[in-house]
């Protein structure tokens, strides 16, 4: 502040010091001799004035600046060409003059990495000022015509990110971002109309129309496509009137939402799109378009920026992640070990991929592997469906001996799957999160979804357990052993009728002792996600664990009922149960899979004898049975939100005699056993 006292002190002294020497000398500091001044008011090759800042001082660093900001002695009279060189850009208006900056050659003003405010890189690193008179400027902006390149002016209500978008479109390639510009603001008009600080003769709009040819003038020294133009707030008021004089231009306004999230993100890539024909999410519309008819150009790949979600086991899809775009390649990438598939979406197939021998599927980094892709990947991998089709019928069936684990859920799967990781050259695959994805949308008839998906929807979940089998290029894999997640059940079929050779197992545990399990789980959850979980998230997939073409139709929806009715209580939990334990019965039934069956508390209370028979039926070595059994002792979801130590004291459900019968009236609808004999179920059923 004393700085700029100062310098408006010295700007006084100076007037009246040139005024004494234009009496005296003919000669100003200011503007130099008597005859060169009227030179540069008659001819055109000396109508620009260029003048050598020795000081300068604002108020503030956001308070932009103007003539009375500089201390300025005359330097020379130029050609109007003068203000063509890359160097010169305009700066501000004043009621007689325009006014322009001269920085040294190879100095990148419209940088915002070093200044965010194009008028503060102006202030701080101009050399000279370079000004001319509103008349000449017209006429040179005449000269220039509109613009070539794409012009996008960025309206805002200020404090809403404008500056945020405005640096992420710097990074559009051949585009200019000029954030604030301070022509913009002179422009502004009184309550008469006038602009308040050009009060001059000329025709509002021709200021305008000049301001913008200017401002946007060509570069020599590098190709720009588009110029982005982001405006004081107050600057909205001129919207109108600018493009009515400016009709090249493309205005754009931006505000700010009371909980912005990345919808809004979104809502920018399509700001950008429209302008520019170009997305920081999917890169030019050309590239896009491209990579929807080329194979080799299928995937596209997305720098993950910031990543969150509801919970760490919760679902995940692309809302989960912030994105940018950085090419399309070959499907070879997809071969990578690194590229690991995560789900689908009814238009496309997404993989991850993982920062170089990091291991997504080692239960020490974590007891899901879904949750361990989310927290570890680097990059998001997608490409259409169709071309994700090709891309696994390229693959082929699994080269490995694959074996599945279905399962009710909160069961003891999970240790299982840690057991059985000790057995040499085997790959576990903990609760892959692809095929959850499928569920719902493979009943449903998304119209941008290939029509021969439409027609076979099960075609999604064949590729998907080609493309999670695919084979391992650094490291040799026998076994690969994919415990599901439980609601996924129903696919087992299909996955036995597809792949013959893939071995089934069936993991359930004593009812009581299931529900107590899953009701922890719900009290672990805060109470508005559990409440939506319950109502809404459970009932959608009671509604998809019905087994193909059940005898039990009428039943299944009473039960399905009662869970919906009853919500607060235990039956939704057994319901659950019931429903799995019918699609393990039935496909055992009819033949359709030949599936080993056998219950958590047979694996606790035999756990050598249960293992040989996993084992002998999974075709697998025999050979390690001792350090399988070794992993029973530690929590196998250590580390996670569903670690023993955390339920532990929310296993509060109690039931009553009351509750086993009516337990055993849910169960008999289904012509289940009692809860006491739930165990007849496994002695009818399993292949062992």
């Amino acid at each position: 502040m004393l700085r700029y006292t100062l310098l408006r002190v010295a700007l006084v002294i100076s007037k009246y010091v040139n005024a004494f020497l234009k009496v005296i000398a003919g000669f100003s500091l200011f503007s130099g001799n008597l005859g060169e001044v009227q030179q540069a008011k008659r001819y055109r090759d000396k109508c620009v004035h260029r003048l050598k800042i020795h000081c300068r001082a604002s108020m503030s660093d956001i308070g932009g600046f103007d003539s009375k900001s500089l201390f300025l002695s005359h330097l020379s009279y130029q050609s109007i060409g003068y203000l063509r060189k890359d160097e010169v850009s305009l700066a501000f208006l004043s009621k007689s003059h325009a006014y322009f900056v001269e920085t040294r050659p190879g100095c990148n003003i419209y940088d915002t990495t070093n200044h965010p405010f194009l008028y503060a890189a102006q202030f701080q690193l101009a050399e000279t000022i370079v000004r001319v008179s509103l008349e000449h400027f017209v006429q040179f902006s005449q000269e220039l015509g509109d613009p070539e390149a794409n012009v996008i002016s960025l309206y805002s209500t200020g404090r809403c990110g404008s500056t945020l978008l405005t640096q992420m479109m710097e990074g559009v390639p051949n585009t200019i971002v000029m954030s604030e510009p301070m022509f913009q603001t002179n422009l502004l008009m009184d309550s008469k109309g006038e602009l308040i600080n050009t009060r001059t003769t000329h025709d509002m709009k021709e200021i305008i129309r000049a301001g913008y040819r200017v401002q946007c003038k060509p570069i020599t020294t590098r190709q720009v496509d588009s110029f982005v133009l982001k405006s004081v707030s107050l600057v909205v008021k001129t919207a109108a009137q600018t493009q009515e004089a400016c009709p090249f231009v493309k205005n754009v306004f931006m505000h700010r939402s009371p909980k912005p999230n990345i919808q809004s993100f979104r809502a920018m890539m399509g700001i950008l799109k429209w302008a520019l024909g170009f997305s920081l999410h999917s890169g030019r519309v050309s590239e896009r378009i491209e990579s929807e008819c080329n194979y080799r150009k299928a995937v596209h790949r997305q720098k993950i920026n910031w990543r969150a979600d509801l919970g760490e086991v919760s679902p995940k899809s692309t809302q989960s992640f912030l994105l940018s775009h950085i090419g399309y390649e070959s499907v070879d990438i997809l071969k990578r070990d690194e590229a690991t598939l995560l789900f689908a979406t009814p238009t496309r197939a997404y993989f991850v991929l993982s920062p170089p021998n990091f291991d997504v599927y080692d239960t020490t980094k974590g007891v899901f592997c879904f949750v361990v892709q989310f927290s570890s990947a680097t990059e998001l991998l997608s490409l259409p469906l169709k071309d994700f089709l090709r891309f696994t019928n390229d693959l082929g069936d699994p080269k490995a001996n694959v074996v599945l684990l279905s399962n009710t859920g909160r069961c003891g799967s999970t240790i299982l799957t840690q057991m059985l990781e000790e057995v040499p050259k085997t790959l576990v695959m903990s609760e892959p999160f692809y095929f959850m994805s499928l569920v719902g949308l493979l009943d449903s008839k998304h119209p941008k979804t290939p029509l021969d998906i439409q027609a076979d929807p099960n075609l999604l979940v064949q590729a998907g357990f080609r493309a999670q089998c695919k084979p391992w290029i650094k490291k040799q894999v026998d076994h690969v052993f994919i415990k599901s997640l439980s609601v996924t059940i129903t696919q087992s079929a299909f996955i036995a009728r597809c792949f013959p050779a893939v071995h089934h197992l069936f993991m359930f545990r004593e009812p009581r002792s299931h529900m107590k399990s899953f009701f922890a789980v719900y009290q672990s959850l805060p109470r508005i996600i559990s409440q939506v979980f319950l109502r809404f998230t459970l009932k959608e997939f009671l509604a998809q664990l019905c087994p193909a073409d059940t005898k039990y139709g009428y039943a299944v929806e009473e039960l399905k009922n009662i869970a919906a009715r009853e919500f607060h209580t235990y039956k939704p939990f057994l319901v659950w149960w019931c429903l799995h334990v019918l699609n393990y019965v039935e496909y055992s039934e009819r033949g359709w899979i030949q599936s080993f069956g056998f219950a958590y508390e047979e694996l606790m209370d035999n756990p050598r004898d249960i293992l040989v028979k996993i084992l002998t039926h999974c075709g697998m070595p025999l050979t390690h049975v001792d350090a399988c059994l070794r992993t029973m002792d530690q929590d196998s979801q250590r580390g996670s939100s569903l670690s023993r130590d955390k339920l532990k004291k929310l296993r509060t459900l109690k039931f009553t005699s009351e509750d086993v019968l009516e337990m055993n009236d849910i169960m008999a609808k289904l012509d289940f056993p009692t809860v006491e004999n739930y165990l007849e179920i496994v002695r009818k059923n399993s292949a062992a």
